[in-house]
């Protein structure tokens, strides 16, 4: 909790971008420190304060770290939501990432982490469609997942968590 404290003092001192930004990236270790703990609730207060300080960047400067920052934190959002059976939120947060990722991705197509992540978040959303048995969305978007990790250079592992959600879910 200390970095924290001075990371606050450091914003109050020196405000702007590279203040908040730090201030967000200790949210974000604390909420990942309670996360691991399985203290959701405490996660979720942390993980959602780091992605209001990256709003608040990315909507003053557009450019496409503060997007990725921004869509990353969003993700946090929706794992913890998750974790606390607050699934219809948690595929909100997902849906805003997706955006992000996506305009990410249209923008530079050759970009490795744009590709995977984007791949990544159509996983995520079919997981939370699925979860809300809203079962005949998700095949488009697994579709779509392992179409970009097939493009990935070593898009293996990613294939292999499309085709396990696949697997899972035809069990069912």
């Amino acid at each position: 909790m200390r970095a924290l404290a001075y990371a606050e003092e450091y914003r109050r001192l020196a405000p702007g971008d590279t203040a908040t930004s730090l201030v967000s990236r200790m949210q974000r270790r604390l909420g990942a420190a309670h996360s691991l703990a399985k203290d959701y609730t405490k996660a979720y207060a942390h993980y959602q304060e780091s992605a209001k300080l990256e709003e608040a960047i990315y909507r003053e400067k557009p450019g496409a770290l503060n997007a990725a920052n921004f869509a990353v934190s969003l993700s946090e959002v929706g794992f913890v939501l998750l974790r606390l059976d607050r699934v219809e939120e948690s595929l909100a947060m997902v849906d805003r990432s997706l955006a992000l990722r996506r305009k990410l991705f249209e923008s530079d197509a050759a970009n490795t982490y744009y590709r995977f992540a984007l791949s990544n978040s159509l996983v995520m959303k079919a997981d939370r469609l699925h979860r809300l048995k809203r079962v005949e969305e998700c095949g488009p978007l697994l579709a779509e997942a392992d179409r970009l990790a097939a493009e990935l250079k070593d898009g293996g592992l990613q294939r292999a968590t499309v085709s396990a959600a696949l697997a899972a879910w035809e069990k069912e």
